[in-house]
């Protein structure tokens, strides 16, 4: 399948895309070197949607509060981690400027050296809340992080210990958290993204604590749980969309691109990618329709009002996906 992958990947370098998709496809999809890419990189800083996200964020490297927004200030991209991953979307990386001082303030929040500008819940899972949201942001640029590894080994025999003969336990979570986390009262958080997220990214093979077997029934949990997966969705992401439309797929795509990471996704998520795949336009390319700009994921094109556009950003979004799936197996 990568191949094909490729070979539409090279069909889309001949509509002439715009920067972005273009630094995207040839980046992550058809895999060209960096310095080779070095001009491209050039026009996609200088593009108005890094312009805009960047615009925003202050000079601690963060962009106000990071996980609850603050409804008195009128900003585009209302937190951190909303900003840091449409940063990670529009292709910048960790040795981008903007987002070096990103990760050294995320690192302050998890040595604990600063604190969120949210307001604190009073809760006895904030500390925990907080260290697992943050990690799991600053693994998308750093997943092997000391900090990060640190945690995401916590989190690993916390999923290990809610399953029970390859099923979930609910009870059994509770007592991993409070064994973990020193919290008393009922807390359930492995089937939210935040720690798929943080179990998803970074290879390292000193962290023998998440066997294949584990992280199989961790991932066929999380993609056929009546509830979904926590902040992505709350219905059962194994039902394939009933229709074609942005509004249907983008909590799957989201989804499936949080567990590309894992080398079982392919064979858990073989029934939607496969759906994925045969609902393509007659061209090739994807095509959900004009209600997609959300701003985050997408747009990736700076006119969006071209219907080429659309479908090349579509196209990209999922390819690079599929592609870091079909890598990653």
């Amino acid at each position: 399948m990568i191949k094909q992958i490729q070979n539409l990947g090279q069909k889309i370098l001949e509509l002439n895309p715009d920067p972005i998709p273009k630094y995207i496809l040839l980046r992550d999809i058809l895999e060209r070197e960096t310095k080779q890419l070095t001009e491209l990189k050039k026009q996609t800083l200088q593009t108005k949607w890094v312009s805009d996200v960047l615009a925003e964020q202050r000079k601690n490297g963060s962009w106000g509060r990071f996980h609850s927004q603050n409804t008195k200030l009128k900003q585009k991209y209302v937190t951190t981690e909303v900003a840091l991953h449409r940063c990670a979307v529009i292709g910048l990386t960790k040795d981008d400027p903007p987002i070096k001082t990103a990760i050294d303030y995320m690192k302050k929040v998890l040595l604990r050296n600063i604190v969120w500008e949210d307001w604190p819940e009073k809760s006895e899972a904030w500390d925990a809340g907080v260290a697992v949201i943050t990690a799991s942001t600053l693994a998308e640029w750093c997943p092997n992080n000391p900090l990060v590894l640190q945690i995401r080994m916590v989190w690993q025999q916390i999923v290990k210990e809610s399953f029970e003969d390859s099923q979930y336990q609910p009870s059994l979570e509770v007592k991993a958290q409070r064994k973990y986390h020193q919290i008393s009262s009922e807390f359930y958080y492995i089937g939210s993204q935040y720690a798929v997220r943080l179990l998803s990214t970074g290879k390292n093979e000193k962290e023998s604590n998440f066997s294949p077997d584990s992280e199989k029934d961790y991932v066929k949990w999380l993609w056929t749980r009546e509830a979904g997966m926590g902040y992505i969705s709350n219905n059962r992401l194994a039902d394939l969309p009933g229709e074609v439309t942005y509004r249907a797929t983008r909590s799957k795509v989201k989804a499936l691109e949080l567990l590309a990471g894992f080398s079982c996704t392919k064979s858990v998520c073989q029934d939607f990618i496969q759906w994925l795949w045969k609902n393509r336009e007659a061209d090739g390319l994807w095509d959900f329709g004009p209600k997609g700009a959300e701003k985050i994921e997408l747009p990736l094109s700076e006119n969006t009002r071209k219907k080429v556009n659309r479908k090349i950003d579509y196209t990209v979004r999922i390819l690079s996906i599929l592609h870091k799936v079909i890598k990653n197996q």
